[in-house]
């Protein structure tokens, strides 16, 4: 069990999730009847297209998540000089990502970020303890195919947007933090102290108009928070 503090140096938001899956490097993925009805299932359509003739890539950092990752644009220059790859789709919940365990598996990653519970929470609908138990889901997929797969998970960010939902997303944050601490291959990466201001609540400059999505400086601040911790050497 590893956990870091959000801290103003190289940020490291990768959750590390290696995926240990044997393929061939020429296989051509089958999505299944479920993967197939997901309202994400263009952009699988598209990755499984990039991806053909070039799995698996076993020392790849895949970064999977939500908007907030898919919006990440300068993460291969933040987070390098090895490969990542961004695979994160915008909207997302862990209950959009749970279905695809097989897809991520295909990488066979040493090492997985992720970046859900935003959305999933962001209803005001879903208990903490539901996503727990996706995410728990998620990650024994992952071991499945690879046990030694390093993955990161990546606190749910405070955001004006969300604020009124902050005691939600604390707790849910607390149950993160608890899992990683139960498991050496899990590390917990809190991004919620650089991302706020001196009044304790979430800093503007740091958002796009929407006041949920991060503008660069948003992302300078995880890269300075995450990178030490997904490359400490």
């Amino acid at each position: 069990m590893r956990q870091t503090a959000a801290i103003p140096s190289r940020l490291a938001l990768v959750c590390g999730h290696g995926y240990g899956l044997a393929m061939t490097k020429s296989a051509r993925y089958t999505f299944s009847d479920s993967q197939l009805q997901s309202g994400f299932i263009d952009d699988f359509r598209r990755w499984e297209a990039e991806d053909r003739g070039r799995l698996p890539l076993r020392e790849a950092i895949l970064c999977v998540g939500s908007s907030t990752m898919r919006l990440w644009k300068h993460m291969e220059e933040d987070l390098g000089p090895g490969l990542v790859i961004n695979r994160g789709f915008g909207g997302s919940k862990m209950a959009d990502a749970l279905p695809f365990g097989r897809f991520f598996a295909r990488y066979e990653a040493h090492k997985v970020v992720i970046y859900e519970g935003d959305n999933d929470l962001g209803d005001g609908d879903m208990a903490p303890e539901t996503l727990l138990a996706q995410y728990r889901d998620f990650c024994a997929a992952i071991w499945d195919h690879r046990g030694d797969t390093q993955i990161y998970i990546i606190s749910i960010k405070p955001s004006p947007c969300r604020w009124p939902l902050r005691d939600l997303y604390l707790q849910a944050n607390g149950l993160l933090a608890a899992l990683c601490a139960s498991d050496e291959r899990l590390t917990y990466i809190n991004i919620e102290p650089v991302m706020l201001g001196a009044d304790g609540t979430p800093i503007p400059a740091l958002f796009r108009v929407d006041k949920l999505h991060m503008k660069r400086l948003g992302y300078t601040l995880w890269r300075d928070v995450i990178r030490p911790v997904l490359l400490p050497h």
